[in-house]
This record gives C-alpha cells, structure tokens and sequence, in this order.
C-alpha cells in the first residue's frame, strides 16, 4: 500500500520503498521491535543522514532542500517572460511527460530548467564563439563619480544614450546611472513618493548604482541572453580582471548580433 501509494503521488523513494518491504518482510526481528521499528531504526536514521546532507550542503555553499525559483516578470505583468513566447511552454512539457507514460524522478520545474540550460548551450554552438568582446561598443562616453548631474544629464542627451559609465581617474568601473535613476531614488520605499525633483548640483555618486552586472570580455553572448531578455536588463558595462571598464553591451548589440547570425 505504502509503495502504490507513492506511485499514485508520483513521488516514488526506493529507500521507503525498502522500508515498507522490511516492515513486511523483515522477520521477527523486525516484529519484536512492533511500532517501535518506526522510531529506531528509522526516524533515528532518517533524521541522521538529513541533518548530514544539510550539513554537506552548506559546506558546499549549495541550496538544500533544494526548491525551484520561477523567474518572475520584472515589470509585474502577467505575459510570458520572452524566453517562452517562442520557445517550448510548461504545457508542451507537460503534455510531453503524460505522453512518455513512466514516472521520472525529476519535477516539472527542475526539468524545464535542464531543457532551457540545453538550449542555451545549443545556441553556444550554433552561434560559434561570439563574445562579448566581439559585439561590445568601445569608444564610450563615460562620467566621474564627482561630476554633477546636470553634466551627466547632458551627456546623455547629446549623445543619445540611456546609461553612462562610472569610472574613477584609472577607468575602474565604479557604477552606471541611468536615465531611471534621474527620475527614481535608490532610497525611495514603495510607488507613492512620486518622481524625485531632479537637482543638477547632485554628484553623480549620489544617484548611480553601485551594484553593477558586469562581463568579462570572453563571455559568451548566448551567456547574456536570459539577462536581457527575462532579466530586463539594458547595458552590461565590459570589465578586465582589475574592473577596469573595456566596453559596453546594450540590448541593441545583442539584437544586431543575433541578427547578423542568423542571417549569415
């Protein structure tokens, strides 16, 4: 019973399933301990080897017990993030699964995670070694961290650009400000403080952010395209192993260069 029923759950254990064999089978070593066999050796063992795999896993700085994490849409809207319009959707999964007719000991979630890291890795291949070094925008238009906003603002507008580099004498990345940020306060709690009033004596230390996305210029473009596309993000400041800044990728880079590809 115990075994049919974590087949009807789809959530099979072989090492239950050799517990409930045990209980059955087990003799009268096993029927002179009664229901005691649940407590020791069991619950006794069970708890045992979780706490060992919690431990194991935090000494390997891993998530356990393991949980799916959806990425969530970052404009709060209900379409599909942009991954899945095209792409294989939850349903087709699904409906695959029922098909196959077996229990696979793997969810949903974790599976359609597998799918789209294997399709990463197919676009890796197919679009060669593409890097970031090869798409990237070189010659940029850059601000200091003690420049004042209305510089920064400027810049911006002449140059028809929607982020601006932070670097420091040496060129080391030390942030980005973006157009959000004019409107937008890293301080602000919630929707209802409204736009702040834009100063242009601010420094630009006061309005950039400081937690910058950054790539090194091997990285693969396949790498970035759930970045952009899933994650909402508009500018990946190009970065050598001193931080300091090389280039740029926008969204436009990356649509020209998966264009160019495919096309070629």
């Amino acid at each position: 019973m115990a075994i049919g029923a974590m087949f009807f759950l789809r959530c099979l254990h072989p090492p239950s399933g050799a517990v409930a064999l045990t209980a059955v089978l087990g003799g009268p070593a096993i029927a002179k301990l009664g229901y005691s066999f649940v407590l020791f050796p069991v619950a006794v063992n069970s708890i045992s080897l979780m706490l060992l795999a919690v431990l194991l896993n935090l000494i390997f700085k891993r998530k356990y017990p393991h949980s799916h994490t959806p990425v969530a849409s970052v404009h709060k809207t209900k379409d599909l993030l942009p991954s899945e319009r095209l792409g294989f959707k939850r349903e087709d999964l699904e409906m695959a699964l029922k098909d196959h007719g077996e229990l696979l000991d793997v969810s949903t979630a974790d599976l359609a995670d597998i799918l789209s890291q294997a399709e990463v890795l197919a676009h890796r291949r197919r679009f060669g070694n593409i890097r970031c070094l090869d798409i990237m925008s070189k010659d940029l238009v850059v601000v200091r961290a003690n420049s004042r906003a209305l510089e920064a603002w400027q810049l911006m507008i002449k140059h028809k650009v929607k982020a601006l580099p932070v670097v420091d004498d040496s060129g080391v990345l030390l942030g980005i400000i973006t157009l959000h940020d004019f409107i937008v306060s890293h301080d602000t709690v919630g929707i209802e403080a409204g736009p702040i009033a834009f100063d242009p004596d601010k420094l630009v230390e006061a309005l950039m952010s400081k937690d910058v996305l950054k790539a090194s210029p091997e990285r693969s473009i396949a790498e970035l395209v759930a970045l952009f596309s899933d994650g909402g993000l508009h500018h990946l400041p190009v970065v050598d192993s001193s931080d300091r800044l090389l280039g740029i990728v926008t969204q436009s880079d990356m649509v020209a260069a998966l264009f160019q590809n495919q096309i070629h």
